[in-house]
C-alpha cells in the first residue's frame, strides 16, 4: 500500500512536473515574443525621437528664415519709405522748376514789354553841362534825376 501511494506520488509528480515543462516552454515563447515587442517599441521610440530632433531643427531653420525675412521686411520697408520721401521731393523740384521757367517767360515778357516801351518813348534830353555844373556832384538828387 505505501509502495502504491509512492507509485501515485510518483506519477502526480511526473504529471506535475510535465506541466511545468509545457508552461516553462509556453513562458519562453512568451518570453521571445516579449523581447520582440520591446525592440520594435525601441525602435520606433528611436525613430519617434530622431523625427522629434529633426523637427526640431526644421523649426531652428524655419525661425532662422523668420529673422532673415523679418529684417528683409524691414529694409523694404526702410527703402519704400525712402522711395516716397525722394518722390516728395522730386515733385516739388520739379515744381519748382516749373516756376522757375514760368517766371523767366513772365520776365522775358516783362523785358520785352519794357523795351517795346522804352523804345516808343522820347528819349531823355542830355543834360547840359551848365546843369551839371549847378548841381553839387556828390548830391544823391544829381544821381537820382540823371538816371
Amino acid at each position: 500500500m505505501e509502495h502504491t501511494q509512492l507509485k501515485e506520488n510518483v506519477d502526480m509528480l511526473r504529471l506535475e512536473n510535465k506541466n511545468r515543462r509545457e508552461d516553462w516552454v509556453l513562458l519562453k515563447h512568451h518570453l521571445e515574443a516579449f523581447k520582440l515587442i520591446c525592440e520594435d517599441q525601441e525602435e520606433e521610440t528611436s525613430d519617434l525621437q530622431t523625427q522629434q530632433q529633426q523637427v526640431g531643427q526644421e523649426f531652428e531653420k524655419l525661425e532662422g528664415s523668420l529673422q532673415v525675412l523679418l529684417k528683409q521686411k524691414e529694409k523694404i520697408t526702410q527703402e519704400k519709405d525712402l522711395a516716397e520721401k525722394l518722390q516728395h521731393h522730386f515733385e516739388v523740384f520739379q515744381m519748382s522748376e516749373k516756376l522757375i521757367h514760368e517766371l523767366e517767360q513772365a520776365t522775358a515778357q516783362d523785358d520785352i514789354l519794357l523795351q517795346k516801351e522804352m523804345l516808343n518813348q522820347e528819349p531823355p534830353s542830355e543834360p547840359n553841362l551848365q546843369e551839371i555844373l549847378d548841381y553839387d556832384a556828390l548830391s544823391p538828387y544829381y544821381f537820382i534825376s540823371c538816371v
